[in-house]
């Protein structure tokens, strides 16, 4: 059963952009619902140092651009609402492995869908995707200013083991929220079936069986994962996940989706397609990505 805050630290990162200005304000709200405290991360390209050595040196230039970036934060955190202790850290480095490094498993990681010039998609490029893709920490991508706490949130549970984790994620980042616990599923052997000429009602009542099974497993993870069932909406159909997921935001409003993703090798995060990418890339409300692994309850 849900109980508690989800996070004790809240690390929003940032390059200064428009676009994560949305972010940090989204993580200053969140910080201030869940009781949590808030770092600001900026992390100075090495890569981009080197790049402009004929200016000065990078170690100088370094310095200069990391004393620029620490008057800056100091900038934005008296400029945000919130009474949650704020910290701020900048380094040069990597900018993924930089950020990465302050996702400790209690850290809700927060960045921006795009970034500044050079910088457009490397937040959303190599931290959101190597963090989902790892499936080690939690991310949130935020899209959009915010304007209100989350008031309709769409998990998609694949109803494998760790999915109740991910509607544990949904239920706690936003306790006031109405939560759809989603599901595509496919009919087994549907294709073979049509194959052997099996008549279109016996596929059917394959499909209705298929339908009520998922809907029972996300009725039974509901009442499990939530003191309020009333919270939890359960809604199943056909269809490929990704695709099916953002139809299914877009048609009940969401204002967040919530998805989990499993820790893989860096071998399957290259062959193996991800539909948290997909649906980071083509939603219009914000993306949390949770852990779902495998030994946690179904």
């Amino acid at each position: 059963m849900v109980s508690g805050p989800i996070y004790s630290r809240v690390v929003a990162a940032t390059d200064f952009s428009e676009a994560a200005a949305h972010a940090l304000a989204r993580a200053a709200m969140l910080a201030t619902e869940h009781g949590a405290s808030l770092e600001l991360v900026h992390v100075v390209q090495r890569v981009a140092l080197e790049g402009l050595r004929w200016i000065a040196s990078p170690e100088e230039l370094g310095e200069r651009l990391c004393r620029q970036a620490r008057e800056s934060l100091d900038a934005l955190r008296a400029s945000l609402a919130t009474p949650a202790d704020i910290t701020t850290h900048v380094e040069v480095g990597d900018v993924a492995e930089g950020i990465t490094a302050r996702a400790t498993p209690d850290a809700l990681v927060v960045v921006g869908a795009q970034g500044e010039g050079r910088l457009r998609d490397l937040l959303l490029g190599s931290i959101a995707e190597r963090l989902v893709g790892r499936g080690e920490r939690t991310v949130l991508v935020v899209k959009s200013a915010p304007a209100k706490p989350y008031g309709k949130v769409l998990a998609a549970l694949d109803l494998q083991a760790g999915s109740r984790q991910v509607l544990e994620a949904a239920l706690r980042i936003a306790p006031a929220a109405t939560v759809t616990a989603a599901h595509a599923y496919d009919v087994p052997f549907e294709s073979t079936l049509q194959r052997a000429g099996v008549g279109r009602s016996h596929i059917d009542h394959h499909r209705g069986e298929a339908l009520r099974q998922a809907l029972e497993q996300i009725d039974k993870m509901a009442r499990a994962a939530a003191r309020e069932a009333h919270r939890v909406l359960p809604f199943a159909d056909r269809g490929h996940a990704a695709s099916f997921l953002l139809e299914r935001a877009t048609a009940i409003d969401a204002d967040l989706i919530v998805l989990g993703a499993r820790p893989r090798t860096v071998a399957e995060r290259l062959l193996v397609g991800s539909v948290a990418r997909h649906v980071i890339a083509g939603a219009g409300s914000d993306v949390l990505v949770a852990p779902q692994l495998a030994a946690a309850r179904a």
